[in-house]
């Protein structure tokens, strides 16, 4: 998904992978946030979380891309923040993306194992 503020273009998806390059750069560059992977993960299903989930997946592929060329993120998170309650529309839009970008959870066909015995013959 992309989004464009100021004149930006962000890239960013919904997956464990970003899950996990937020953790790892908020352990680097914001150790007193003291963020474990289990500690965020568990906030993604809580709904008090979803604007600063959404926040997050923003923001923190910026700022990660910032890193790898040697510069400080040219956007804030509140940047983000603002961006993303003035454009409660597109926010929809890209929450439904989000959504729809998770793997589907197929059901397994039930294998039943054949047991087989030997005779003793």
């Amino acid at each position: 998904m992309q989004v464009t503020i100021k004149g930006i273009d962000i890239e960013f998806n919904y997956s464990v992978k970003t899950f996990s390059d937020i953790v790892q750069y908020k352990k680097f560059y914001e150790p007193l946030g003291k963020v474990t992977l289990t500690e965020y993960l568990s906030k993604v299903d809580d709904e008090n979380y979803s604007i600063d989930l959404l926040c997050d997946l923003i923001y923190y592929p910026h700022a990660i891309r910032c890193r790898n060329v040697g510069k400080a993120p040219i956007l804030s998170y509140s940047d983000i923040f603002e961006w993303v309650m003035t454009n409660l529309d597109q926010v929809g839009h890209v929450v439904n993306s989000m959504v729809d970008s998770l793997p589907k959870v197929e059901e397994k066909e039930e294998v039943k194992k054949k047991v087989v015995r030997k005779s003793k013959n």
